[in-house]
C-alpha cells in the first residue's frame, strides 16, 4: 500500500466489506445503513465517524516515500530512481511518460499530495520564482495571486510589490537568514511531512 496506488475496484469492495462489518450486514441479511461512506470517512470535526478513507490514505503513504526522496536526494534508493527515471532534473520536476513502471506512476500520484500541502521557506530569496513557485504562507494557496508585474523568471528578492490581500501573509515570513531557500511542508510545525496532516490534506 505504500508503495502501489491501488485500483479503485479494490479500494470500493474493501470499502463494501468494512460497511457490511460496520452495519453488521451479510449478502443475506440487510441492514439500514444511518449514513453514506463519504460521510463517514470525513472527520469527526466535520460531522462524520473519522473512518479512513483507503484511496487518501494509500496517497499520503506514497507521499511519504516522495517527501523522502526530496529531503534526502543524495540517499542511494533516491540516486537509483533518479538515474532511471529524472537524471537531468530534480524530483519536484519530474515529468511523467506512458512508459514508466507502476511503482513510479504511484509516486507521481503521491507528488501531487506533496505539492498541494508544500511550500518554500524563504532563505536568501535567490532561487523561489515569485509567481511559479509555492512561497506565501496562507493555507489555500501559496502563489501569489496579484497581477505579473515582473518577468516570469523573477525571483523573489525582485518583488516591488504586490497586493493588500498578500501582504500580511508576505510581510510574515522571517528575513535575514542566509541558508539557501528550501522546501517545507505547510501543515506542520516543524516543516516536516508526517502521514496524518497528509490524509488530512487529501
Amino acid at each position: 500500500m505504500n508503495l502501489f496506488r491501488l485500483s479503485k475496484g479494490f479500494i470500493t469492495e474493501v470499502h463494501r466489506l468494512f460497511a457490511l462489518f460496520w452495519w453488521e450486514s451479510s449478502d443475506v441479511e440487510k441492514r439500514l445503513h444511518w449514513g453514506s461512506w463519504d460521510k463517514l470517512c470525513e472527520s469527526k470535526n466535520d460531522g462524520g465517524l473519522g473512518f479512513c478513507d483507503l484511496s487518501l490514505f494509500n496517497q499520503a503513504m506514497l507521499a511519504k516515500h516522495c517527501w523522502r526522496f526530496i529531503k534526502w536526494p543524495n540517499s542511494l534508493v533516491v540516486r537509483v530512481i533518479k538515474g532511471r527515471y529524472f537524471p537531468t532534473s530534480d524530483f519536484l520536476h519530474a515529468t511523467k511518460c506512458s512508459s514508466d513502471s507502476f511503482v513510479w506512476k504511484s509516486f507521481m500520484w503521491g507528488r501531487e499530495l506533496i505539492e498541494a500541502g508544500s511550500r518554500w521557506q524563504i532563505g536568501n530569496r535567490s532561487s523561489t520564482l515569485i509567481y511559479e513557485d509555492r512561497w506565501i504562507p496562507r493555507r489555500h494557496s501559496f502563489k501569489v495571486q496579484s497581477p505579473r508585474v515582473l518577468g516570469r523568471d523573477a525571483k523573489v528578492r525582485l518583488l516591488l510589490n504586490t497586493s493588500a490581500k498578500e501582504v500580511e501573509a508576505i510581510l510574515s515570513i522571517p528575513t535575514g537568514s542566509n541558508l539557501d531557500d528550501y522546501l517545507l511542508w505547510h501543515f506542520e510545525k516543524d516543516g516536516n511531512y508526517s502521514l496524518k496532516s497528509g490524509y488530512k490534506l487529501g
